[in-house]
């Protein structure tokens, strides 16, 4: 009779597998949403500031709204940033207080603390706040863009 193999065989798993786990986790591309905003966002502000020439008229009206644009965009690609540095840094942050934990209380009770808290390591404010913020600015940015645009585009006689 064939043994069942061990990729069938239930696994038993330790704190060294949940280590590793978070330890490789900031490197899964979950942050590719975020890095494609910084990446259009910062895309974008180089065309509109290279380029204002080509689309902004010598007399525009509403020129706040290009600016807010600008400054949008801006505070999108440093806002991002900040928050791909916290969706790795988080993880991290997660394996290392395992670590304190591990050598501070031992395993058993840091196992009782991560199944009561359901291996909960809660990302940072700022971290949350950076990436709500990349997105508005993001959206507003293109809001402004738009009405720009309209208000600037020639109207039919």
């Amino acid at each position: 009779m064939n043994e069942p193999s061990d990729q069938f065989t239930p696994r038993h798993v330790t704190l060294d597998d949940i280590e590793q786990r978070l330890s490789e986790e900031h490197r899964k591309p979950y942050y590719e949403w975020t890095a494609r905003i910084v990446t259009l966002a910062s895309g974008a502000l180089t065309l509109l500031v290279g380029l204002q020439n080509a689309y902004v008229s010598d007399n525009p009206k509403t020129i706040w709204l290009l600016q807010s644009c600008w400054i949008g965009l801006t505070i999108s690609v440093l806002f991002g940033l900040v928050a791909l540095y916290g969706e790795s840094q988080t993880f991290l942050d997660a394996k290392n207080e395992i670590g304190r934990m591990r050598s501070k209380l031992g395993d058993a009770k840091t196992v009782e603390i991560i199944e009561r808290t359901r291996g909960g390591f809660p990302e940072k404010t700022r971290y949350r706040l950076a990436r709500k913020w990349m997105s508005w600015s993001f959206a507003l940015s293109f809001v402004a863009l738009a009405c720009f645009a309209i208000k600037n585009c020639p109207h039919p006689k």
